[in-house]
């Protein structure tokens, strides 16, 4: 394990190989390892890694929480190798980790590497360069997309519902400028955070895991405007079928007295509800302008 500190300075493609064979690795009663992992990343640019876990896909997460109440770990990334104070394991070294079920490896960086390869694409994002060339394993989401536009002045609050997923959010937007991350209900929060004036832009991009998700979406907006009648929203959907879309707009017209532009992308027939046939955004109180960039984005 050792060497691991010098991972990330150079730009390339990296992979952190952990083998089951070959390399006489066993737990602490002498069981050889029964599997092996790996971890690839490109770095368009230099990057440090910071800290290096290991855990076990079985590992509970009172067992996690355990680990980091103890400083031995992170509750979501598992036990630490090193870093947050801990040192590097020495080169040879043959430290023994006491457990027989380990198979993944966590690297975290100081700065995400595929954040660095996106800020340096001209124009569109390029998923393919993204990922070195090979299957799409890392895509940008809209946290990210909307804190590398943000400018010298705006602020962004994200929220996240699920602890692992915040925490991992947190990491990704850790450092920014102005950002700022929430564990809570994000419907509830972006009425509650909604300032009463001034130009602010409301982004819901729900998982739509829960059955009342699209109530949620009407009710929130609806309050939202009644506390600032500036506020713009953009809403991204999916499309499975047409009434329970129709249903919605019906809904949110009846709510939400603005205009509504809306943009639609199938890739099927909107026949079978247990499929996502495509995909839809809903932008509250646009400007016009809005329309032809949102018709461009639809013939990509």
């Amino acid at each position: 394990m050792g060497g691991l500190s010098d991972i990330g300075r150079a730009v390339g493609t990296y992979t952190l190989t952990l083998a089951a064979s070959g390399t006489a690795i066993t737990d602490a009663v002498g069981n050889p390892l029964q599997g092996g992992a790996s971890d690839s990343w490109t770095v368009s640019r230099p990057s440090m890694v910071q800290e290096v876990f290991v855990r076990g896909s079985g590992w509970s997460d009172a067992f996690k929480t355990y680990l980091q109440d103890k400083g031995l770990g992170d509750g979501v990334m598992g036990y630490r190798l090193f870093g947050a104070g801990r040192a590097a394991p020495a080169a040879g070294s043959d430290d023994v980790l006491p457990w027989i079920n380990l198979d993944q490896i966590v690297v975290r960086f100081t700065a995400e590497p595929w954040v660095s390869d996106l800020a340096h694409l001209p124009g569109a994002f390029n998923v393919a360069g993204l990922n070195g060339g090979r299957s799409v394993q890392r895509y940008p989401g809209s946290p990210w997309l909307i804190a590398q536009a943000l400018r010298t002045a705006d602020r962004y609050l994200a929220c996240e519902l699920r602890p692992d997923e915040h925490e991992h959010l947190r990491g990704v937007l850790r450092g920014r400028q102005n950002v700022r991350t929430l564990c809570q209900d994000g419907y509830a929060a972006a009425v509650a955070e909604c300032p009463r004036e001034g130009r602010v832009l409301v982004l819901i991009d729900p998982p739509f895991e829960q059955p009342d998700d699209y109530r949620r979406i009407v009710e929130t907006l609806a309050a939202v405007r009644r506390r600032n009648r500036q506020a713009q929203a953009l809403v991204w959907l999916p499309l499975k079928d047409l009434e329970t879309f129709d249903a919605f707009l019906r809904d949110l017209e009846d709510a939400v007295a603005a205009p509504a532009l809306v943009a639609e992308t199938r890739m099927r027939p909107l026949t079978d509800p247990m499929k996502m046939n495509g995909c839809a955004l809903v932008a509250i109180g646009a400007p016009p302008a809005l329309e032809a960039d949102m018709e461009a984005v639809l013939h990509y």
